[in-house]
Parts: structure tokens; sequence; C-alpha cells
């Protein structure tokens, strides 16, 4: 049964958490964003659930924060897109399609090679490879607005980066799912 009084407990907690160390890595000359997914690490299920006993966020709201999770997402992402333009982005062009492949190549590389050393398939060494050269858009956006480099030239350039190294996933990745067939790639997307 859904209890709003959880929620909003439980919901609370995790914004003081996250609100106190951003503050702290804030004060500390780093971007707050890097507390705050702290936080989200120490009260999820590895730290709080495997070494401690108990999850923080019960059963029966989990669905509830992971809704609110997921609009807070969209937001973010919805932020990043108001803050960036189009000219911004092609003003960095060559320089950041070279350094997008040179990224998702040697991130790339370096977990196809892990996954191969801890004995994975070839799909699964593609896949792990894939996830060593994820970014995330919304997070690179919103450390380079604390900074305030999102409008200079190296702010430009690695948005540039990290927005190509994410179509450069998708593409990977739908790949990947297809199990490497071009027929499967089609009928996914």
């Amino acid at each position: 049964m859904f209890d709003l009084k959880l929620l909003l407990l439980e919901l609370g907690l995790a914004l003081i958490l996250a609100r106190l160390l951003g503050y702290a890595f804030d004060r500390a000359k780093q971007p707050a964003v890097i507390g705050e997914i702290l936080a989200g690490i120490l009260l999820g299920p590895f730290i709080m659930g495997n070494l401690f006993g108990f999850d923080i966020l019960s059963p029966s709201i989990n669905s509830s924060v992971e809704a609110i999770a997921y609009i807070g997402i969209v937001l973010l992402l919805f932020l990043s897109g108001i803050e960036t333009g189009i000219g911004e982005l092609k003003n960095s062009g060559k320089k950041g399609l070279i350094t997008s492949a040179f990224d998702v190549g040697i991130a790339f590389l370096f977990g196809y090679i892990v996954g191969g050393m801890m004995g994975y398939d070839f799909i699964h060494r593609i896949a792990i490879g894939n996830i060593f050269s994820a970014t995330s858009v919304g997070i690179t956006v919103r450390t380079l607005m604390e900074m305030d480099a999102l409008h200079t030239n190296v702010g430009n350039l690695i948005l540039t980066v990290a927005v190509l190294d994410d179509i450069l996933g998708i593409v990977v990745l739908s790949v990947t799912l297809g199990k490497g067939s071009v027929e499967m790639l089609l009928l996914k997307v």
C-alpha cells in the first residue's frame, strides 16, 4: 500500500543528504554533482542494503521514487538542451568529432579487453566496451554550468564530445542488441 508520509520522509532524507554532500563538494571547489551522486551511492542498495542490511527506500514506494527520478532526469536533459546551442556544437566540429572518435575508441577498446580478461564472449565484451565509452550529457552540462564553463571554447568542445559519444554509444548498443546483424538492427530501430 502506498504511504505518502513514508515517501516524503525518505525522499526528504535523500534530498538533505544529497544537498549536504553537494554543498561539501562545492566548498571544496569541486562540482556539487559529485556529492549528490555520492549521496545516491551511499543511500543505494549496495551500501545500505549489502553492508548495513537495510534499504533506505522501502519497496512499497520504490516505484514512486523511480518515477520522480525519471522526471528529474527528463528535466535535467531538457535544461541541457535549453543551455546548448546548435551553433556552439558546430563550432567544435572537426575537433569534437576527432576527439570523440578517439575517446570512444580508447574507452571501448579498454572495456572490450577487460571483458576478455574476465572471460566473457564477444557480445558481452562489446557490451562492456560500450558501457566504458558511455557519457552523460546531462551531468556534463550541469558540471560545466557550475564551473561557468559551458559557453567557453573548452566547454563547447567537451559538450560536443559528450553528445557525439552518446550518439556513437547508441549506435554500438543497437548493433550489440541486434547481436551484430544489420537485419536485427533495422528491426530494433
